[in-house]
């Protein structure tokens, strides 16, 4: 059977939330995120009646998940992991942490949560001080392990292996006690001996079902395939159950729960977008007609094109060259996944991120013109995201993970490959943007316990100027580099800019809200035509205002008849 939770008028989901909502172990209650009169927070609904209630003192939370009991709800606002009576209360506080991917409390009353750029930490419900569950793999490349489920054995911890800048490559199991991973299932990129081989494409959210099935998201559809709990194997091929469920969100996320009774919940959407130009007031021009599974973009120098990310189901993300005014495409890369173009400044290259199953992660530099496989400009052991060019087209600016410092700024200069470091601290430094001047960085910092924007000079001594106020993300320059541009969640703000030998920083403006965004804010979603009128972006129908859940009651029948399962 088949049906449909209508939220509130005035609910808007919070898609900015990698796992937006939880159904109870009982499959009797929802509880999810979402803005009412611009503000955040959660609300309960029993899923057999139509009232729904607010929970008090949840503001601003992300990632609500259930007790074991149903009792409890945990969730994440404010830098900290908090918990609130399911009935209403005033929330505790278990610990604080900078952020996270998904969060799951074991029967022991230990919650496992995944932080950004992190391994698995483990803490009691009732506080303390977490511990590591898991450590990432540097000779992998791995750059998070997301979306943690305690298995039922109580022993164990389901999650997802990302590379790179949230891409899902594989799933992993380990003890909750911590210990060695087990890779159980992978895609492309993964270098891994063991475990089930999936169809490529960026994997996310893996779930396992009690009628012996592992259950996961893949460019807007659920996917399944048998899965042993006393081995922890998976067995099988995977098949496509759902194709219609929207993803996005921080960490990268699709949304939908299996309830233990056995029923599948979950927001539709699918992964399909549309391209579009929103000038300074929020009114928007679609860019052709075409629409897919976009996921990334930047425009040329000359702002006449689009490099841009699409997902296939089954195969490599690629990155394409969309005409701005004929809305026609050209396709760029095509023998692996493809991430982060940045145009080199005569726009005739980019630069992206590449991942291959026989040679992992790496950079490389792409004509935007000839195809064919692109030169490779730096590789693992760590992860190298590509922002922006210095004007004379000779130096790379990356942000790159290091164990010990998080997120670092550094660069690269051609033809030499001279890597050298431009910013190091003990804080995540990350997306780095150069003036269009060649004499100002512009990046993002956490070292306040948020992501601010902050500009310093370039490769000489002087000190830093924050632009953002209240967080920022995703800093843009104007091309004459007399604004910068930064966002916060779905709100756009410009800086006035004097660039000299000081630099001159007007107040923060508000020019509009869009939508919501559907990936981390800790890349680049959007860009500015050359005149500074317009902002290219990508939008989904389903994105700006989701209205509704699907329910679908016993659909683990519905997943037996159709998956071969391997019962615990």
């Amino acid at each position: 059977m088949r049906s449909v939770i209508t939220l509130p008028p005035a609910h808007e989901l919070e898609l900015a939330s990698g796992s937006l909502f939880a159904v109870s172990p009982d499959g009797q209650r929802l509880v999810y995120s979402a803005r009412r009169e611009g503000r955040i927070g959660l609300y309960v609904r029993a899923l057999d009646r139509f009232q729904t209630d607010a929970l008090e003192g949840t503001e601003g939370a992300a990632h609500p998940f259930f007790s074991p009991d149903g009792r409890w709800v945990g969730f994440f606002a404010n830098g900290a992991l908090k918990k609130v009576p399911v009935t209403g209360g005033t929330p505790t506080i278990i610990c604080s942490t900078p952020g996270a991917h998904g969060a799951s409390w074991a029967p022991d009353n230990t919650i496992v949560f995944a932080v950004p750029d992190s391994g698995l930490m483990r803490v009691s419900a009732n506080g303390g001080a977490p511990q590591p569950v898991t450590t990432l793999n540097a000779a992998r490349g791995e750059s998070g392990h997301d979306w943690p489920q305690v298995l039922p054995d109580g022993r164990s911890v389901l999650f997802t292996i990302v590379i790179g800048s949230d891409f899902g490559v594989g799933f992993g199991v380990v003890p909750l006690e911590g210990g060695d991973t087990r890779v159980i299932a992978r895609g492309t990129g993964l270098k891994a001996d063991e475990g089930s081989l999936l169809p490529t494409g960026d994997l996310v959210q893996a779930r396992y079902v009690a009628s012996g099935h592992l259950v996961y998201g893949q460019v807007g559809a659920i996917w399944g395939l048998g899965f042993d709990l006393a081995e922890l194997a998976a067995h099988g091929s995977p098949i496509e159950l759902i194709e219609d469920v929207f993803e996005g969100g921080g960490g990268g996320a699709i949304f939908f729960a299996v309830t233990e009774p056995g029923s599948l919940v979950y927001v539709p959407g699918g992964s399909d977008r549309s391209l579009v130009l929103v000038d300074r007031r929020g009114r928007t021009t679609p860019i052709g007609n075409t629409r897919a599974a976009f996921r990334l973009l930047r425009l040329s120098p000359d702002g006449r094109r689009l490099a841009v990310c699409i997902d296939v189901p089954g195969g490599p993300t690629s990155i394409w060259a969309f005409d701005v005014e004929r809305g026609t495409r050209t396709r760029i890369t095509s023998e692996y996944h493809s991430l982060l173009p940045v145009w080199t400044p005569d726009g005739r290259q980019i630069a992206h991120n590449g991942l291959s199953r026989t040679e992992g992660l790496a950079v490389y530099l792409q004509s935007t013109e000839e195809g064919g496989k692109g030169e490779r400009l730096l590789s693992r052991p760590s992860n190298h995201e590509p922002y922006s060019w210095t004007p004379d087209g000779q130096t790379l600016l990356f942000s790159t993970r290091h164990p010990e410092t998080r997120w670092d700024i550094w660069a690269v200069t051609l033809p030499d490959r001279v890597v050298t470091p431009v910013l190091v601290t003990p804080d995540n430094d990350r997306v780095p943007m150069i003036s269009p001047d060649g004499e100002w960085l512009a990046y993002i910092s956490d070292e306040s316990g948020r992501y601010e924007v902050y500009v310093r000079p370039f490769r000489r001594p002087g000190a830093r100027i924050p632009i953002s106020i209240d967080g920022g993300t995703e800093p843009v320059w104007s091309r004459d580099g007399k604004e910068l541009f930064f966002r916060r969640g779905n709100e756009f703000h410009a800086v006035p800019v004097k660039t000299a030998a000081s630099l001159e920083v007007g107040g923060p403006q508000f020019l509009f809200a869009h939508g919501q965004p559907f990936v981390s804010s800790e890349i680049m979603s959007y860009d500015v035509t050359p005149d500074g009128r317009h902002f290219a972006m990508i939008e989904s129908d389903s994105e700006s205002a989701p209205t509704h859940f699907r329910v679908v009651t016993n659909w683990t029948q519905e997943l037996s008849n159709r998956v071969p399962a391997s019962q615990p």
